[in-house]
């Protein structure tokens, strides 16, 4: 993905979606996963916010995943923010959402690597190490390939602050209504094949492989869990009776 990115390969799938449900999405997927950790996860959206706008909604939604999931990763006790607020200036909204942490922080002199391709930070230690981190950097660079920006600012021993700032297009109201991709969208509701919502546990490392399957089984109305190891998985199985569980087969530490 990375050399496709480099390569200026990606093609953005633009369509019109619905912004707030997007956001609702991911603010009921990263709920658990928050208070599995004792920590408040909170959505702060401007009311002025556009609700149906035109970018690549699958880009955006990893990016966002990215950010969501290394607050959480990276913080132990307190609390995680997204503020989401939008300017709209004639044709184009200026989207801004600010993920928040009150994690481990970055040190000043690390900050500028960050984003630099194959740099992991330790949970642990809160430095950066060599390794297969990929996340920020593509993370970046597809919000580059939309026009948009990351930045982040850190406090060690206080936490991080994350900017995405991109341009969308809003969808004005009379251009909606019989726009085939707004009404295309899938709700929470039970698709007609489907006879009862089902709870089903997704386990799966890939924070981007939970976002899909998650997205997808909500939209078709079932309850989801997920868990990002094969230990994780057990205890909520042991725990819970899911009609279904979704397994990983290639996983670190428990396969």
């Amino acid at each position: 993905e990375l050399s496709k990115i480099e390569a200026g390969r990606v093609t953005l799938q633009e369509k019109s979606f619905d912004l707030h449900r997007l956001l609702d999405g991911l603010e009921e997927m990263f709920q658990l996963r928050a208070a599995d950790k004792g920590l408040m996860l909170i959505f702060d959206r401007a009311p002025d916010l556009p609700q149906y706008v035109r970018t690549d909604e699958g880009k955006l939604r990893q990016v966002l995943v990215n950010l969501l999931g290394n607050a959480v990763k990276f913080t132990s006790e307190g609390e995680i923010s997204v503020s989401v607020t939008g300017s709209t200036c004639q044709s184009e909204t200026q989207l801004v959402i600010k993920v928040i942490d009150t994690g481990q922080g970055i040190p000043n002199s690390q900050l500028d690597f960050v984003f630099e391709d194959h740099v992991v930070l330790s949970e642990a230690e809160g430095r950066l190490n060599r390794g297969d981190g990929l996340g920020l950097p593509i993370a970046r660079k597809i919000a580059r390939a939309m026009g948009g920006e990351i930045t982040v600012t850190s406090t060690e021993g206080k936490g991080s602050i994350f900017t995405l700032n991109l341009p969308l297009i809003p969808v004005p109201q009379n251009q909606r209504e019989g726009n085939s991709e707004v009404n295309a969208l899938p709700r929470k509701v039970a698709d007609s094949r489907i006879k009862e919502k089902k709870c089903i546990l997704i386990v799966e490392d890939n924070p981007i492989n939970r976002s899909v399957l998650s997205d997808m089984l909500q939209g078709l109305g079932h309850e989801v869990a997920d868990a990002e190891s094969g230990e994780k998985g057990r205890e909520l199985a042991a725990d819970s009776a899911f009609d279904l569980i979704i397994l990983d087969i290639s996983m670190p530490g428990m396969d």
